[in-house]
């Protein structure tokens, strides 16, 4: 069914043991559906890049872990091939490369984020584009860094927890029926945001607010579109600060779902491999509460879709 809504929903708060905290990761990764992911690294032996196969219950890639390599051709398809093991040396970002060639990010495309935001759904998907550099090369761990342009007061550094598609080969003008086909696959983002950025400071467009550098975490891994339907699944998805649940939702309130999104962005526009779509994010961003919840200095932000893994990020304000 190409109209399928990929489907999300939220957690809870920071275990006070690191024990307990990994328990409940198995169970978020594990517990709905279970395909098959892979991690992005440099491996011991070479020092090459491989894409490994996670074990079930692993959330990401860890120094020393020995994994199933996976054919880098049949992942661009998104499909598995084994090719050996590796050992991890250093986890990376899950995308085809390091900095992607386009990020695209599609705003409002949640019914109940549009409501909170005072606006109505829209008829088309809301394009825009972002700097790949913002993409955080150092791995899917790596801090937010909030450079002195944004942390100056008043603060308006704000979370969006986003499923996110990677394209795996070129595509140009196709329909949503055989959309899914160019799927590499999905993983996890957060779409950092400068608030003041994306309205008056940023002339009213949104690019320049999500386009600092380290302003968009990836990973940790990369669900494969063609290993048992993962593409068209629903997926629940939850964002968390300090352990505490700021979004909980599900992507059946979604108004685009992921085909409608490659066809609609495709037109006329080639899309290169390793290019990204950010689906857009759920209600319960901090700039919409009362009063406002802004990232701080010291924070820690995690954002979970069910069945990929838990992206982790600190907050770091220079």
């Amino acid at each position: 069914d190409v109209n399928v809504r990929l489907s999300m929903s939220m957690p809870g708060m920071m275990r006070s043991s690191r024990m307990v905290r990994c328990h409940a990761m198995r169970r978020i990764v594990s517990r709905a559906y279970s395909g098959v992911r892979v991690a992005r690294f440099a491996c011991a032996e070479r020092g090459e890049v491989c894409w490994g196969v996670l074990p079930e219950g692993a959330n990401a890639a860890e120094m020393g872990m020995s994994l199933q390599v996976a054919a880098p051709e049949a992942v661009a398809h998104g499909r598995l091939e084994p090719a050996g093991t590796r050992t991890v040396q250093k986890t990376l970002v899950p995308l085809p490369q390091q900095v992607p060639p386009a990020v695209v990010a599609v705003g409002l495309n949640y019914r109940a984020h549009a409501a909170e935001v005072g606006k109505e759904a829209p008829r088309f998907p809301i394009i825009l584009h972002v700097n790949p550099a913002s993409v955080c090369g150092g791995g899917p761990d790596h801090p937010i860094v909030c450079p002195p342009i944004v942390s100056r007061d008043p603060p308006e550094l704000d979370y969006e927890a986003e499923l996110t598609l990677v394209i795996g080969r070129p595509c140009k003008d196709v329909a949503p029926a055989e959309a899914l086909s160019f799927l590499c696959g999905l993983t996890v983002s957060n779409d950092v945001s400068a608030r003041r950025w994306q309205g008056r400071k940023g002339g009213g467009q949104w690019s320049r607010a999500k386009s600092f550098d380290s302003f968009k975490p990836v990973g940790p891994a990369l669900l494969l579109a063609a290993e048992g339907g993962a593409a068209k699944r629903s997926f629940s998805i939850s964002s968390r600060v300090n352990g505490v649940t700021m979004q909980d939702s599900s992507t059946s309130d979604l108004i685009f779902g992921a085909a409608e999104l490659i066809s609609f962005c495709s037109q006329g526009t080639t899309l290169l491999p390793g290019t990204i779509i950010l689906t857009g994010t759920p209600a319960g961003v901090g700039y919409s509460r009362s009063p406002p919840v802004w990232l701080k200095h010291g924070d820690e932000v995690e954002c979970t879709v069910e069945g990929i893994g838990t992206l982790r990020n600190s907050v770091v304000y220079l």
